[in-house]
């Protein structure tokens, strides 16, 4: 406790009135930021955002964020007790955000707590209404507010008591990118690092993609193949592919595609192939898109088959771009990452990819799987640069085991943003923002 409370403190039980505040060291302060979307729909997500500003230069020891629905009992949803004091968007201070399932109507109330290394506090409260929807899509997961988290592998595993399931890409803690894990509801898995360069001696890991069936390697047979980016920090990207039974432990992974390109690396990007997404239309009819770079910076879309999920052969097939929105040319943005799934209902594939160069706009294209390389994407919806999170990038949509669309389900993704064009897209951003439709 400050001087300021213990003063307050001895003043109440001396039945003085205290109206004048005391402070020798200034404390932290909170705020919750203005214009973050909130989907405040039943059953849907809301992306809470705290900004916590240091006192005095004083370094922040943790930051919270609870929520409550009567204003009394307080339920704790996100802990951060390793805040960035050197955060070079916000010098003053840190962000805490992260995604929480809305299970009642009234008035959701959201407080957060910050707390600096002389124990100094201070807490902001706020309130939003949380209407009725006929869309019931539970939130997936809190993802670590203290490292950078995007492409998301995001499978509702029907199989398994409709449990959501997510790999993602996220910051290793001895540098670069790697693999994590949790799965729905909030709370039930706590977000851990499951694949990193590290373990295997490879290569940075991103954009995973995830399938769950029957995949024999080596004359053993696993239930989860992930196929992912994999670079090894000087070079360009390549695609790698890896085997598990739980979703956790994976055997040590081996390259599967290779640029079309060959020393496509610049401009600051390694340039080269990102899987956007692995899809099985049957036990002996699997198909990959990856997107494939230049040296000039321009990105195409392919597709590649496999009659085991395991082993890729033949040549890639370039896919037809007619449609799109400023989807090829990549030079001087985050990259073009999109996410690919299959929809059994409509016959079509569809496709969530930001925008580029600006990754300020985030589209979901579909396609008649029978025009894939000749005919034309129209557009199911698009988020704009007016949303007030400005970066969306890096998607994922949610699928099931087979990379479909889920039956009865909406086409919805998640991806990684940050609030506004200067802040980088892996800042606060620390986490995803579900985005529903």
């Amino acid at each position: 406790m400050n001087i300021t409370n213990k003063l307050r403190s001895v003043a109440s039980l001396l039945g003085i009135l205290f109206v004048t505040t005391l402070t020798l060291n200034a404390g932290p302060s909170i705020t919750w930021l203005a214009g973050v979307p909130l989907n405040s729909n039943l059953n849907s997500v809301i992306y809470p955002v705290a900004q916590a500003t240091k006192g005095g230069g004083v370094n922040l020891r943790s930051i919270e964020i609870w929520y409550s629905w009567d204003d009394v009992n307080w339920t704790v949803f996100i802990n951060d007790t390793s805040p960035n004091n050197n955060n070079p968007y916000y010098p003053s201070g840190d962000f805490c955000g992260g995604c929480i399932q809305l299970t009642q109507t009234g008035t959701l109330y959201l407080k957060a707590t910050v707390i600096d290394v002389n124990s100094n506090q201070a807490t902001a409260i706020t309130s939003l209404g949380v209407n009725n929807s006929s869309v019931a899509l539970p939130s997936l997961i809190e993802a670590n507010s203290s490292s950078y988290n995007y492409g998301p592998a995001w499978m509702l595993d029907t199989s398994d008591n409709n449990l959501q399931k997510m790999w993602w890409t996220t910051g290793y803690p001895g540098g670069g990118d790697c693999i994590g894990y949790a799965t729905a509801p909030l709370g039930s898995t706590m977000p851990q690092t499951v694949l990193h360069y590290n373990s295997f001696g490879v290569a940075l890991m991103s954009n995973p993609s995830v399938l769950k069936g029957s995949f024999t390697k080596s004359g053993s047979t696993y239930t989860y193949a992930m196929y992912y980016v994999a670079n090894p920090g000087n070079a360009s990207n390549s695609i790698d592919e890896t085997f598990s039974n739980d979703g956790v432990s994976w055997i040590t992974p081996i390259n599967v595609v290779t640029t079309q390109f060959p020393g496509a690396y610049g401009n600051g990007y390694p340039w080269g192939t990102i899987v956007s997404g692995v899809i099985c239309l049957s036990s002996s009819n699997y198909m990959m898109f990856f997107t494939d770079t230049n040296n000039n910076g321009i990105g195409n879309l392919y597709t590649l088959t496999s009659s085991n999920g395991v082993t890729w052969t033949g040549t890639p097939a370039a896919v037809s771009l007619s449609g799109l929105s400023n989807f090829g040319d990549i030079a001087g943005s985050l990259g073009n990452s999109p996410s690919v799934a299959y929809n059994p209902a409509d016959g079509c594939y569809y496709m969530a990819y930001a925008e580029t160069p600006s990754n300020s706009t985030l589209d979901l294209y579909k396609i008649s799987s029978s025009q894939l390389s000749n005919g034309t994407w129209s557009q199911v919806w698009t988020i704009g640069s007016s949303v007030a999170m400005y970066y969306k990038s890096n998607p994922g949509i949610l699928k099931d085991v087979n990379g479909y669309i889920p039956s009865g389900y909406p086409e919805v993704a998640a991806y990684a943003t940050s609030l506004d064009n200067g802040a980088g897209y892996d800042n606060i951003y620390v986490t995803q923002l579900w985005y529903y439709y």
